[in-house]
């Protein structure tokens, strides 16, 4: 089946940027997101040579610990998919010897890819060395040219730039009006704040830092030795280490949440949130850079006076205007 047009690699890139050796571009695909802890579950290598052809390398591995749920939910990868697969340390050399001789390439390859797959290889035994090779980060070069500050964010959704920033009050202003072109601009957004908080935190922490999330009602650590344990189990097979957390140094949600665990008693999942809201239908309301005034009230229609009631001659006199009667002076 052929690639999509946007799928497809290009072959003039040597015209923009020569190559001398070859260039591996890798991602990883992992457990989560701590370089430190986390391992490989699928490693994709495309390796660019000088003279343009290509080379594609895709290996999913064994990381030899269980795939967290909310890691699944992001690449799609479950325990099962990797019944049989090697380990990484059975792929290790074979790995290092496709990379030899190549400068990488990566999207957060410096701060996440790199370190993380240099870690998995210190495992298993195997040297890759780094020193010597040109290290190109995508990541990097976006942010450089690309800013994701307020007011890069305010010229893309609003059309134009603001001045005061770095004002509290203009800083304020201008993100209000940035959250209002983000929800014209994207209709799947949803337009209730309980559907805005899920989006913004897709990981439902339970203390303000997440270092425990929601795992099926129950508060789970995210963090440390017991990472992926209830923290109702934690307390009775180690409650030294929540004795550790009210000692340490941790926000005073997550020690309020340990002592209280101590007590015996766990927090509880807030309720279900009300069904989203539904979208302003109305297109001149969506581009209001403000939310509208509700529309005025009708006038209530005066009484009609009853049949026999008198009514005024039309040469009777009338009283003078407002501000041509003493003492009730039109304000200027």
């Amino acid at each position: 089946m052929e690639r999509p047009e946007e799928a497809r690699l290009p072959d003039w890139a040597h015209d923009i940027v020569p190559l001398d050796r070859p260039l591996a571009v890798l991602d990883l695909e992992t457990t989560g997101t701590q370089v430190a802890k986390d391992r490989i579950i699928e490693i994709g290598v495309v390796k660019v040579h000088p003279e343009g052809r290509h080379e594609e390398r895709t290996r999913r591995v064994d990381p030899g610990i269980p795939i967290p749920p909310e890691a699944t939910a992001v690449h799609g990868i479950r325990n099962e998919d990797l019944l049989g697969a090697p380990s990484f340390g059975q792929i290790a050399a074979s790995l290092v010897e496709f990379l030899e001789g190549c400068d990488l390439a990566g999207f957060g390859l410096l701060a996440f890819d790199l370190p993380l797959l240099r870690n998995e290889f210190e495992r298993a035994g195997v040297e890759f060395l780094v020193s010597g090779r040109r290290l190109i980060d995508a990541k990097s070069i976006f942010h450089q040219k690309e800013p994701r500050d307020l007011s890069a964010a305010h010229r893309f959704y609003c059309g134009t730039g603001f001045t005061g920033a770095h004002s509290a009050t203009a800083d304020a202003e201008a993100t209000y009006r940035v959250l209002l072109g983000q929800l014209r601009r994207y209709p799947d957004l949803p337009h209730s704040m309980d559907g805005l908080h899920r989006a913004c935190n897709p990981v439902d922490g339970v203390d303000i830092d997440r270092r425990l999330v929601w795992q099926g009602g129950e508060a789970m650590f995210a963090f440390g030795r017991h990472r992926g344990e209830l923290l109702r189990a934690v307390r009775i097979a180690d409650p030294e280490y929540l004795e550790w957390i009210m000692e340490g140094d941790f926000s005073a949600d997550l020690k309020r949440i340990a002592a209280q665990a101590l007590q015996g008693t766990f927090p509880t999942r807030p309720s279900h949130a009300p069904p989203e809201a539904v979208a302003p239908r109305d297109p001149a309301q969506a581009r209001l850079p403000f939310p509208a005034s509700p529309p005025a009230k009708p006038p209530i229609p005066a009484e009609k006076p009853p049949p026999d009631a008198e009514q005024p001659s039309p040469n009777a006199e009338q009283p003078p205007p407002a501000d041509a009667r003493g003492g009730e002076a039109k304000p200027s």
